[in-house]
């Protein structure tokens, strides 16, 4: 098997610290969602808070910010080219979404449609200049935004037995 040209325990060290910045505690009351990090506010600028940079606790705006973050990451460290960048991405969103309570979404087409392309900050060229936007390299794997949630969300366990290897 030929070796990859980035280092996985990056990628996974990226996913773990995204995965920590937000998650929704269960309680008596219903699901709330728990913000750890506020750098998870950095990339949400909807017009609906009027680019102020809040998720305003909103699950799926963070999710949506999430992925942003995840792919700077990994772009910042060098370890992946831009396709793999959109594949990682979109697997930690499909599990942020998987794991919430009361997910309406049954593919990723819908959710893009409400929270990517409403998120301004996707649209912000990545170096500053006139190359790549994140929804350019989004784009380039949207055909993996019509596969069903729940279908894809089974390659999780051989995914966390990965991830796990790596970092316990």
């Amino acid at each position: 098997m030929p070796n990859p040209s980035y280092n996985i325990e990056d990628v996974y060290s990226a996913i773990k610290t995204i995965s920590g910045y937000f998650e929704e505690e269960k309680g008596n009351n219903g699901s709330k969602t728990q913000v750890t990090n506020v750098a998870i506010h950095n990339y949400c600028h909807y017009e609906s808070n009027s680019g102020d940079g809040n998720c305003n606790n909103d699950y799926c705006k963070m999710a949506s910010s999430g992925v942003i973050h995840l792919i700077n990451n990994l772009k910042d460290k060098n370890v992946l080219d831009y396709d793999k960048l959109a594949e990682y991405g979109i697997l930690w969103l499909i599990y942020k979404l998987k794991i919430k309570e009361n997910n309406n979404f049954t593919n990723l087409n819908e959710f893009y449609t409400s929270y990517i392309v409403n998120n301004n900050s996707y649209n912000e060229k990545i170096n500053g200049d006139n190359t790549t936007t994140y929804k350019d390299i989004i784009d380039k794997k949207k055909d993996l935004m019509n596969i069903n949630i729940n279908e894809i969300f089974k390659l999780e366990a051989p995914f966390n037995i990965l991830y796990f290897l790596y970092h316990e």
